[in-house]
């Protein structure tokens, strides 16, 4: 029985060179799917940043609103104002 010996990529590279063509042309490939890949993973995640803070300042806006409707006087505007002044800031400025 003839046993097969397995090239090292050394032996294999200098023996044959379309193999190690082949070789860097789909590790070079799976290099840029992977960096499309993280790249669209990036942009969701900023979307879903994006939207998730448009969601907040939206219904802060509408709280705000709200209480601003039911204000009666200047003194109701300035207990508003007091109130609304407690909340933690979403931007850091």
């Amino acid at each position: 029985m003839t046993e097969f010996s397995v090239p090292t990529d050394a032996a294999q590279a200098s023996v044959d060179p379309e193999t190690r063509w082949i070789a860097e042309n789909k590790r070079a490939l799976d290099f840029l799917l992977g960096a499309q890949r993280m790249i669209l993973e990036e942009m969701a995640f900023a979307a879903y940043a994006t939207l998730d803070r448009i969601r907040t300042e939206t219904h802060l806006f509408g709280e705000f609103a709200s209480k601003l409707a039911g204000s009666q006087s200047v003194r109701d505007w300035n207990a508003m104002g007091k109130e609304c002044g407690q909340h933690p800031r979403i931007c850091p400025a």
